[in-house]
């Protein structure tokens, strides 16, 4: 019963490159600050985490409908929480090994069992969660263009570095941080895809496939 209405944000919603604080009445805040509406169904409902929160426990998200409030429910706020896309069904996930989605430059997704990455491949990897960016991007902005982290990640195939070529958010993209990666010149085989930014360490345990 979170809403009537199930849809997400189009570009009606923004104002300029300002991405919606409210979809159908639906609002959201988290330290007390207006969150950025990009979906909302009766169940579910995704927003940007917007700038300026507290960091650290007892956070409230209040959730409005209709003009009817939630209880709050208490976040705890990090100043870095990486994470990349990785969704939890197939081709992605085979018997319970999860693959980081990988894409080359055709558009084809790569790094799974079925479609081997290459030594030399240039993949684009993506995530959220992984900070400020130079030029600096406000949430809820569309980035305009090329931007750079500023805590720098780095990508290991198990024990071998990988090169990155990019690493920030994807122009034309509200809060989608993007990293062109090279596979580096190791084995066939299945990798363990390690990821830092900064000094937090992505926690999720993911895999990436590579061929000859």
């Amino acid at each position: 019963n979170l809403t009537a209405t199930t849809r997400t944000w189009a570009g009606s919603d923004f104002s300029g490159n300002n991405a919606p604080t409210s979809l159908d009445n639906v609002t959201v805040t988290i330290g007390g600050k207006n969150a950025y509406v990009d979906y909302i169904s009766p169940s579910q409902v995704n927003v940007q985490v917007p700038d300026g929160i507290p960091i650290g426990p007892g956070v409230p998200l209040v959730l409005t409908s209709g003009g009817v409030q939630s209880a709050p429910f208490t976040l705890q706020p990090a100043d870095l929480a990486p994470a990349l896309l990785a969704p939890a069904q197939a081709p992605f996930n085979v018997n319970g090994k999860q693959y980081v989605v990988a894409q080359l430059p055709d558009q084809s997704f790569t790094g799974i069992p079925s479609r081997p990455a290459k030594p030399t491949d240039v993949l684009t990897i993506y995530g959220i969660g992984f900070g400020p960016v130079t030029p600096a991007t406000p949430a809820g902005t569309i980035a305009a263009g090329i931007t750079t982290l500023t805590n720098k990640a780095a990508f290991q195939f198990g024990q071998t570095s990988a090169a990155v070529s990019y690493q920030g958010l994807t122009p034309g993209l509200v809060g989608l941080y993007q990293f062109n990666i090279t596979v580096p010149n190791v084995s066939p085989g299945d990798y363990a895809l390690t990821v830092q930014a900064g000094s937090v360490t992505v926690s999720q345990t993911l895999f990436i496939t590579v061929g000859n």
